[in-house]
């Protein structure tokens, strides 16, 4: 599950449909948090997540996909207002051998987790990290 303590927005024309995908909880999901756990994610194309120019480039590869999933606003109260967050991956390059999930955070303020992931990503590609492991990063300030 994703945390965030501030709001990002959900990127107009983003792929709505392409391969859902749903992965419960490997532990106990806090009470009142169920509904964001499991959540059905559709990858697509990370084009449309692109609202910079230099991103444009950075999203361009067919080996990244992206997302968004919804969390909420105040983990204090999950049942208020939620927000989206944009998600981007690179699949491990031999699924069968996937170990699991590497989480980019860059630090910040205001640093690109999507952004450290994709270009990161063409790094990695034929390492036993990239072979292994899905590259995953977020913007969790927007």
């Amino acid at each position: 599950m994703l945390g965030a303590s501030a709001c990002t927005v959900a990127v107009e024309g983003a792929p709505s449909a392409i391969t859902p995908e749903r992965r419960g909880p490997a532990g106990t999901v806090p009470t009142g948090l169920e509904r964001y756990y499991g959540q059905a994610l559709y990858w697509g194309d990370c084009r449309p997540f692109a609202t910079m120019s230099h991103q444009r480039g950075l999203y361009r590869s067919k080996d990244l996909e992206c997302t968004q999933v919804e969390v909420p606003l105040d983990y204090a109260d999950p049942d208020g207002r939620t927000i989206s967050l944009a998600v981007l991956r690179r699949p491990a390059g031999d699924p069968e051998r996937r170990i699991g999930v590497l989480l980019i955070n860059p630090g910040g303020p205001g640093a690109s987790g999507m952004e450290a992931a994709a270009a990161l990503s063409a790094e990695i590609e034929k390492t036993s990290i990239g072979e292994r492991f899905d590259f995953v990063g977020f913007d969790p300030r927007g």
